[in-house]
């Protein structure tokens, strides 16, 4: 009889342990599943100039923060832009350091003497102009050729 009521016990421990994890199981939430599809964040990333990308920094689900440095792009023709405006720079400054160090004496020099041809061939000018304006008056020139000589006389000015 002993065993009999050994036996009631451990199947009456059993039977609340059972009951109790049955309870556990009812009262515990069971995890949903659904199906479909979530869109992540995507965004779309240009330069402002044109060019090869040359390297990429980041990969694909990398999170970044603004400011952050994603590729390296590498654009030739901005490149010779630079140079294009360095030389630029370089004659600028080669032309202020002229203009402030002044003329030389050779520039001077020719400047002067284009001048006093302009002077010389101004007045070489003006004198055709008056001889053949005298010879037009006596008849002895066409108009033509007095016109001739007052145009040269007013582009030699």
């Amino acid at each position: 009889m002993r065993a009999n009521k050994i036996i009631a016990v451990v199947a009456f421990v059993l039977l609340i342990l059972l009951l109790g994890y049955g309870v556990k199981l009812a009262f515990t939430p069971q995890p949903t599943v659904l199906q479909g599809q979530i869109e992540a964040r995507e965004y779309n990333i240009s330069s402002k100039v044109p060019g090869r990308v040359e390297q990429v920094l980041v990969r694909k689900g990398d999170q970044v923060d603004v400011d952050d440095i994603l590729f390296a792009i590498s654009s030739p023709e901005l490149d010779a832009k630079l140079l294009q405006a360095q030389g630029g720079l370089e004659a600028a400054t080669a032309m202020q350091q002229q203009a402030n160090n002044g003329a030389r004496q050779q520039q001077v020099t020719a400047a002067k003497e284009q001048w006093l041809k302009a002077k010389a061939a101004t007045e070489l000018g003006l004198k055709t102009y008056q001889r053949i304006e005298n010879l037009f008056d006596e008849g002895v020139v066409a108009r033509q050729k007095r016109d001739e000589a007052y145009t040269q006389w007013q582009a030699a000015k």
